[in-house]
């Protein structure tokens, strides 16, 4: 057994949808729950996050994205409504006046949650937001969720990392520079060790094979009694084109 087939039996979180095969939900169905839902995404670079956010927001029409502010340029892969892109004089004046409820620096780069954007949400109806997240500020999300006695309403997942060269390519195919990788890849070396031994209420996703659908696939199967709760409309027993 390979050390990641290893990691993804003792990993594996205990859920009574793990059994059976995760329904998908159905392209255009929208979310129509009864109150709003954050979901988040965490984990090294180059893991997935944007590409199963993406995903997840195709199929879930009313869901969209829990906007992060940061310093860094646009990349051509960035969702609409995932980054408000400023200046750093912008973002610092915004630290210093306290608007953020979590700031993270990662690779010169500057990147931060708004107070604000949080409640908003919150307080929206029928939504869901989804965000990604690193390891280290989720639990300010979840201490917040919690004072606002919403805690039922947050689910974070954290997606362990395949191979370092599969992330190094993961992260050309973005487009980033041989120097960014680099240092991100120094960045974040123990990120999936300290995810573990954080305590926090991480659902951890393992790495199969580097494969992503996999990845995908286990987190419907977390969604799903989400849906069932929340959703009006049933889920398919069939994946969308």
């Amino acid at each position: 057994m390979s050390s990641y087939a290893t990691m993804y039996r003792v990993l594996r979180p205990l859920h009574p949808c793990a059994s059976r095969r995760p329904p998908v939900f159905s392209a255009l169905v929208p979310w129509k729950g009864k109150r709003d839902m954050i979901i988040t995404m965490s984990g090294r670079s180059g893991v997935g996050k944007t590409s199963i956010i993406k995903r997840l927001l195709r199929r879930l029409p009313g869901s969209r994205m829990l906007l992060s502010w940061t310093t860094r340029p646009m990349r051509a892969s960035d969702h609409p409504g995932e980054y408000e892109h400023v200046i750093r004089d912008v973002f610092d004046r915004k630290d210093a006046d306290g608007d953020f409820l979590w700031t993270v620096e990662l690779a010169g780069e500057r990147y931060g949650t708004s107070r604000s954007d949080v409640t908003r949400a919150t307080e929206q109806p029928s939504r869901l937001y989804v965000a990604a997240m690193t390891h280290d500020k989720v639990m300010y999300l979840h201490e917040l969720c919690t004072a606002e006695g919403i805690q039922n309403r947050l689910l974070s997942f954290y997606l362990l990392a395949p191979p370092p060269a599969i992330l190094r390519m993961r992260m050309r195919r973005r487009g980033d520079s041989e120097n960014s990788i680099e240092r991100r890849m120094e960045i974040d070396a123990d990120w999936d060790m300290q995810a573990q031994q954080s305590g926090h209420p991480f659902i951890f996703i393992p790495d199969i094979d580097a494969d992503i659908e996999n990845k995908i696939t286990r987190i419907r199967s977390y969604l799903e009694p989400i849906a069932e709760e929340y959703l009006t409309t049933t889920l398919s027993e069939n994946p969308p084109p």
